[in-house]
């Protein structure tokens, strides 16, 4: 094909159609990007969830195993072993923690503090992110504990909702601290940490797939189109000049 049109041609098509590879590139990392917050949050309310379920359930548990916490069965010591074992097998970071922390375990970070003002303050019902932890990017996340009627039975005014045994066994251990909640209150929240380059990974494989597909379809398009044009441009001018 010596047509003189066909080199132009080639070139503007490809300058359409590489803006249009970049946009497609750009949604892809920000699809992988929410993919990733909705991974955070439906850890995040399944945790929740099952400190639910253990606050109904641990009034009604005597643990009998010496070698068990007495307080094993509770929301926060059983979630907070959950959230561990979680964030050891699945390579991110999941933790309850509030500003009023009765184990020392559950303390609040510096980012984890800033996060739990700004959900009180403004009353969030999730809160998400993307900064750095330990010098690494992550997508941070954060989703309110709201204190419910079962949760009074630890959390309440002591002597009324918090029983006078339970009360003198909690000050024992944790000392006089996060009681006197209402329904409703905000008590901490989930925090959960996703490395950033997870994302990072999971978009970069549909990237290299698009851009093997995206090559080819370049490739047959600019020929058919080319096919197209030398035709159109042999029959409709050559020709009839010929």
């Amino acid at each position: 094909i010596n047509d003189p049109l066909i080199p132009g041609s080639i070139i503007a098509q490809i300058a359409i159609l590489l803006p249009i590879y970049y946009s497609i590139n750009k949604n892809i990392y920000t699809l992988s990007i929410q993919e990733n917050i909705d991974k955070a949050r439906k850890t995040a309310e399944e945790l929740i969830a099952m400190r639910g379920y253990m606050a109904k359930v641990a009034p009604n548990v005597k643990v009998i195993n010496p070698s068990l916490s007495r307080w094993s069965c509770t929301p926060a010591y059983s979630g907070r072993n959950v959230a561990k074992t979680v964030t050891q097998k699945y390579g991110f970071y999941i933790k309850q923690t509030s500003l009023n922390y009765r184990n020392p375990l559950n303390k609040p970070t510096a980012e984890e503090k800033r996060i739990l003002n700004l959900i009180e303050k403004k009353h969030l019902k999730e809160y998400w992110e993307i900064s750095k932890s330990n010098n690494h990017k992550v997508i941070r996340y954060a989703k309110p504990l709201l204190i419910k009627k079962a949760c009074l039975k630890c959390h309440g005014i002591p002597h009324k909702d918090v029983p006078d045994k339970l009360y003198n066994a909690l000050v024992k251990d944790y000392g006089n601290r996060a009681f006197n909640y209402k329904v409703g209150n905000i008590r901490g929240i989930v925090s959960v940490e996703i490395p950033l380059k997870q994302a990072s990974l999971a978009a970069s494989k549909i990237q290299k797939a698009v851009l093997i597909i995206g090559l080819v379809g370049i490739i047959l398009f600019i020929i058919v189109i080319n096919i197209t044009i030398h035709y159109l441009f042999q029959k409709e001018i050559i020709n009839p000049v010929k």
